[in-house]
């Protein structure tokens, strides 16, 4: 039994070694089988015990039985010898022959029952012994497993104490790693890649040094909010739209310029069409006439007071309705009057590039004023060279600029990206 054991579990760690498995593993696989096999071994011994007391009583009853025939037949023998000693004379010796007969039968008879009770007490000895070896080698056996399984538990014990020590030291350290050199490199690649995009986008400014960045405002990113005066908007982008809901009206945004006096001013805005839009229009009907009031349907953006014009990005009704007043001059078959004040310092695009009207919806397909998406009939999209203009002012200022988000009706144009350089 013990060596059925040890084969066993040696089959079974060696073959969980074989597949790969971990000494660890295989430690808690040979505890889980003392686990098991321990209360069989004690069925086990506890079956046997009572089969061998059913099979003793058993042999204890045959032998009884054995004895009562023996006793039975001596009787009859008796019994027999008296009849036979009424008889005749001349039956003597067939009787002495009978009698000697059955004398040497019991006496044979009480020979082997004699035997037979000596093989058994001998043989029942030798089981007892043998039951008291095996008894003793199974308690030997699961004395040393419950050693083993002790010595594998604190092995196991203490396996997880270093692993839980291990997973401490690595978070830890994770977490060192993350706020001391991760957080650092993300910053320092941020500031790299914003620094890139900045000579990038001067580039726009005409390719000269010296431009300063004094307005970065961008939607995209999920951390950047609408500064006060504008708010957050609830269609599919994210963008900046107005707070009041007058019509031509504007909402108005100061950005402060620091760094000194700047005669040159460059940058670029982003925006979406929102339902119908009507560029220059209400400037066109006369219902706006100076640049303080909402006399273009989109942004203006100024410096000062009163109020100088720097750039204007107008939002027209539709690429493909060229004999209406509120399309983009660019796209007209009439003449659409500009304002003096503007000039020819615009970017004017609409989104619609198909025949109809407008709904009242936000358009996110393609975005105004990036010079990109214009429809074979349209030149708006290469007017001025969007994305990024460039301006020179008449004079030296360090004035705020100021920008502005006009409308002539409940449609507008919601706010993306807006960035600024002066120099």
């Amino acid at each position: 039994m013990r060596s059925l054991q040890l084969v066993v579990v040696a089959v079974v760690a060696f073959s969980l070694m074989q597949t790969g498995v971990s000494q660890c593993d295989v430690l808690r696989v040979v505890g889980a089988m003392y686990e098991t096999l321990s209360p069989l071994l004690t069925e086990m011994k506890q079956d046997l015990a009572t089969e061998m007391r059913e099979g003793l009583a058993a042999l204890r009853e045959n032998l009884t039985n054995i004895q009562q025939q023996i006793n039975a037949l001596t009787e009859t023998v008796s019994n027999l010898e008296q009849t036979l000693q009424q008889n005749n004379d001349e039956q003597t010796p067939k009787l002495d022959m009978v009698k000697s007969l059955l004398i040497s039968v019991n006496t044979s008879m009480s020979e082997g029952l004699s035997a037979v009770n000596t093989s058994m007490s001998e043989g029942l000895s030798g089981v007892k012994a043998n039951l008291l070896e095996h008894s003793s080698q199974t308690a030997s056996e699961l004395a040393g497993l419950e050693t083993n399984q002790e010595t594998i538990d604190s092995k196991l014990d203490s396996l997880d104490s270093k692993q839980d020590g291990l997973s401490m030291t690595v978070t830890t350290a994770h977490s060192e790693l993350e706020r001391n050199v991760l957080t650092n490199v993300t910053k320092e690649l941020k500031k790299t890649a914003d620094y890139i995009l900045e000579l990038a986008h001067t580039y726009e400014c005409g390719g000269t040094g010296g431009w300063r960045r004094v307005v970065y405002l961008n939607m995209t990113d999920p951390n950047t909010n609408c500064p006060s005066g504008w708010q957050l908007t609830s269609h599919s982008k994210r963008t900046c739209g107005r707070v009041n809901t007058s019509i031509l009206s504007c909402d108005s945004v100061l950005f402060p310029v620091s760094g000194g006096d700047y005669t040159s001013v460059c940058g670029s805005i982003r925006a979406y069409q929102y339902g119908r839009t009507d560029a220059f229009e209400a400037y066109h009907r006369g219902h706006v006439t100076t640049i303080e009031g909402a006399y273009v349907s989109g942004v203006s953006l100024t410096h000062g007071n009163p109020r100088q014009h720097i750039w204007t990005f107008a939002a027209g009704f539709s690429e493909t309705t060229p004999s209406r007043d509120d399309v983009c001059p660019c796209d007209a078959s009439i003449n659409i009057t500009v304002p003096p004040f503007v000039a020819g310092d615009y970017f004017c695009e609409s989104e619609i590039h198909y025949p109809g009207t407008p709904t009242n919806s936000f358009y996110p397909d393609d975005p105004l004023w990036d010079g990109e998406g214009c429809g074979s009939s349209s030149s708006c999209c290469s007017f001025n060279n969007p994305p990024y203009f460039t301006k020179t002012l008449p004079s030296p200022t360090s004035d705020p600029i100021e920008a502005r988000l006009c409308w002539l009706d409940i449609h507008g144009s919601p706010i993306e990206f807006i960035e600024l350089y002066v120099k």
